[in-house]
Protein backbone atom coordinates (compact mmCIF):
# COMPACT_ATOMS: atom_id res chain seq x y z
CA UNK A 1 0.00 0.00 0.00
CA UNK A 2 1.53 2.84 -1.35
CA UNK A 3 1.10 6.06 1.53
CA UNK A 4 2.51 8.56 -0.18
CA UNK A 5 1.50 12.17 0.70
CA UNK A 6 -0.07 14.35 -2.19
CA UNK A 7 -1.92 17.68 -2.06
CA UNK A 8 -5.29 17.17 -2.27
CA UNK A 9 -6.88 20.10 -4.36
CA UNK A 10 -10.81 20.73 -3.45
CA UNK A 11 -13.02 19.51 -6.93
CA UNK A 12 -14.40 22.24 -9.30
CA UNK A 13 -18.04 23.66 -8.75
CA UNK A 14 -19.79 22.32 -11.47
CA UNK A 15 -22.34 24.34 -12.79
CA UNK A 16 -25.37 22.22 -13.95
CA UNK A 17 -27.66 23.41 -16.76
CA UNK A 18 -30.89 22.85 -17.12
CA UNK A 19 -31.41 19.78 -19.21
CA UNK A 20 -33.71 21.81 -21.61
CA UNK A 21 -32.66 24.83 -22.41
CA UNK A 22 -35.53 25.44 -25.00
CA UNK A 23 -37.99 24.90 -22.90
CA UNK A 24 -37.05 27.78 -20.22
CA UNK A 25 -36.33 30.13 -23.07
CA UNK A 26 -39.82 28.87 -24.49
CA UNK A 27 -40.85 29.90 -21.14
CA UNK A 28 -39.32 33.17 -20.48
CA UNK A 29 -40.53 34.50 -23.71
CA UNK A 30 -43.82 33.67 -23.11
CA UNK A 31 -43.68 35.36 -19.72
CA UNK A 32 -42.18 38.62 -20.62
CA UNK A 33 -45.22 40.06 -23.00
CA UNK A 34 -47.09 38.79 -19.84
CA UNK A 35 -45.41 40.79 -17.14
CA UNK A 36 -44.99 43.96 -20.06
CA UNK A 37 -48.94 43.70 -20.26
CA UNK A 38 -49.39 43.84 -16.44
CA UNK A 39 -47.20 46.72 -15.89
CA UNK A 40 -48.89 48.46 -18.63
CA UNK A 41 -52.34 47.62 -17.31
CA UNK A 42 -51.23 48.78 -13.27
CA UNK A 43 -49.35 52.04 -14.86
CA UNK A 44 -53.13 53.28 -15.82
CA UNK A 45 -54.85 51.89 -12.77
CA UNK A 46 -56.98 53.17 -10.25
CA UNK A 47 -54.44 51.60 -7.70
CA UNK A 48 -51.73 54.76 -8.80
CA UNK A 49 -54.32 57.50 -9.83
CA UNK A 50 -53.45 60.96 -8.60
CA UNK A 51 -55.75 62.22 -6.12
CA UNK A 52 -53.67 64.51 -4.02
CA UNK A 53 -51.69 67.21 -6.47
CA UNK A 54 -49.45 69.25 -4.39
CA UNK A 55 -47.91 72.75 -5.97
CA UNK A 56 -45.90 75.10 -5.39
CA UNK A 57 -44.40 78.11 -7.08
CA UNK A 58 -47.19 79.53 -8.80
CA UNK A 59 -47.55 83.20 -7.29
CA UNK A 60 -48.67 86.43 -8.72
CA UNK A 61 -52.29 87.77 -10.10
CA UNK A 62 -52.44 84.37 -12.14
CA UNK A 63 -51.40 82.21 -9.65
CA UNK A 64 -54.77 80.54 -8.68
CA UNK A 65 -55.94 79.85 -12.06
CA UNK A 66 -52.05 78.13 -12.63
CA UNK A 67 -53.05 76.22 -10.06
CA UNK A 68 -56.94 75.03 -10.68
CA UNK A 69 -55.42 74.35 -14.44
CA UNK A 70 -52.01 72.02 -13.23
CA UNK A 71 -54.71 70.51 -10.45
CA UNK A 72 -57.53 69.69 -13.07
CA UNK A 73 -54.64 68.33 -15.60
CA UNK A 74 -53.37 66.12 -13.04
CA UNK A 75 -56.32 64.73 -11.52
CA UNK A 76 -56.57 62.22 -14.96
CA UNK A 77 -53.20 60.71 -14.65
CA UNK A 78 -51.61 57.89 -12.65
CA UNK A 79 -48.34 58.74 -10.21
CA UNK A 80 -46.75 55.84 -12.68
CA UNK A 81 -47.53 57.48 -15.31
CA UNK A 82 -47.15 61.00 -15.77
CA UNK A 83 -47.83 62.71 -18.81
CA UNK A 84 -45.61 66.15 -18.87
CA UNK A 85 -46.66 67.28 -22.13
CA UNK A 86 -50.47 67.59 -21.05
CA UNK A 87 -49.18 69.23 -17.74
CA UNK A 88 -47.43 72.07 -19.83
CA UNK A 89 -50.23 72.40 -22.20
CA UNK A 90 -52.51 73.32 -19.20
CA UNK A 91 -50.13 76.25 -18.35
CA UNK A 92 -49.47 77.22 -21.91
CA UNK A 93 -51.50 80.33 -21.65
CA UNK A 94 -50.11 81.61 -18.83
CA UNK A 95 -46.82 83.34 -20.30
CA UNK A 96 -45.40 83.52 -16.77
CA UNK A 97 -44.88 79.95 -16.45
CA UNK A 98 -41.38 78.91 -18.00
CA UNK A 99 -41.08 75.42 -16.64
CA UNK A 100 -42.14 72.54 -14.44
CA UNK A 101 -40.80 69.73 -12.32
CA UNK A 102 -43.23 67.71 -11.18
CA UNK A 103 -42.22 64.45 -9.03
CA UNK A 104 -44.86 61.17 -7.95
CA UNK A 105 -45.13 60.57 -3.96
CA UNK A 106 -46.65 57.92 -2.40
CA UNK A 107 -49.04 55.49 -4.11
CA UNK A 108 -51.73 58.67 -4.71
CA UNK A 109 -49.76 61.76 -4.34
CA UNK A 110 -48.38 64.21 -7.60
CA UNK A 111 -46.03 67.17 -6.62
CA UNK A 112 -45.36 70.37 -8.90
CA UNK A 113 -43.46 72.99 -9.03
CA UNK A 114 -43.75 75.49 -11.18
CA UNK A 115 -41.10 77.88 -12.22
CA UNK A 116 -41.81 81.39 -12.82
CA UNK A 117 -40.26 83.42 -15.31
CA UNK A 118 -42.14 87.17 -14.85
CA UNK A 119 -41.74 89.81 -17.05
CA UNK A 120 -38.23 91.87 -16.60
CA UNK A 121 -39.13 95.32 -17.57
CA UNK A 122 -42.72 95.98 -19.02
CA UNK A 123 -43.43 100.02 -20.27
CA UNK A 124 -46.76 101.12 -21.04
CA UNK A 125 -47.60 103.70 -23.25
CA UNK A 126 -50.72 105.85 -23.20
CA UNK A 127 -53.08 108.37 -24.77
CA UNK A 128 -54.09 111.84 -23.79
CA UNK A 129 -56.53 114.24 -25.02
CA UNK A 130 -55.36 117.70 -24.50
CA UNK A 131 -59.09 119.05 -24.55
CA UNK A 132 -57.72 121.37 -27.14
CA UNK A 133 -55.53 123.66 -24.83
CA UNK A 134 -51.65 124.24 -24.84
CA UNK A 135 -51.77 123.81 -20.89
CA UNK A 136 -51.45 120.70 -19.64
CA UNK A 137 -53.53 121.03 -17.04
CA UNK A 138 -56.74 120.25 -18.43
CA UNK A 139 -55.29 117.09 -20.37
CA UNK A 140 -56.91 113.77 -19.30
CA UNK A 141 -56.26 110.06 -20.44
CA UNK A 142 -58.18 109.48 -23.28
CA UNK A 143 -61.34 106.81 -22.72
CA UNK A 144 -59.75 104.08 -25.22
CA UNK A 145 -55.98 104.15 -23.69
CA UNK A 146 -55.34 101.56 -20.80
CA UNK A 147 -55.05 102.96 -17.29
CA UNK A 148 -55.17 100.75 -14.36
CA UNK A 149 -53.09 98.10 -12.69
CA UNK A 150 -50.81 95.77 -14.24
CA UNK A 151 -52.04 91.73 -13.76
CA UNK A 152 -48.12 91.01 -12.95
CA UNK A 153 -46.80 93.55 -10.49
CA UNK A 154 -50.07 95.44 -9.98
CA UNK A 155 -48.14 99.07 -10.73
CA UNK A 156 -50.65 101.89 -11.67
CA UNK A 157 -50.52 102.52 -15.57
CA UNK A 158 -49.58 103.76 -18.14
CA UNK A 159 -46.09 105.03 -17.44
CA UNK A 160 -45.91 107.74 -20.31
CA UNK A 161 -48.64 109.34 -21.67
CA UNK A 162 -48.04 111.47 -25.10
CA UNK A 163 -50.98 113.09 -26.99
CA UNK A 164 -53.18 110.84 -28.90
CA UNK A 165 -55.91 112.13 -29.84
CA UNK A 166 -57.20 114.06 -32.85
CA UNK A 167 -53.56 113.97 -34.31
CA UNK A 168 -53.00 115.10 -37.87
CA UNK A 169 -49.83 113.94 -39.71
Amino acid sequence: MDRSFALRLPRPAVISLPRRPLLWLAAALLALPALGGSWMWLRDSSLVSVEHVHISGARGADGRAIRVALDEAARHMSTLHVKLGVLRAAVAPFRVVRDLKVSSGSPHTLSIQVIEQPPVAALTVGAVKTQGTVTRDDDRIADYSSAGPTWYDAFVKPDIVSPGHNIVA
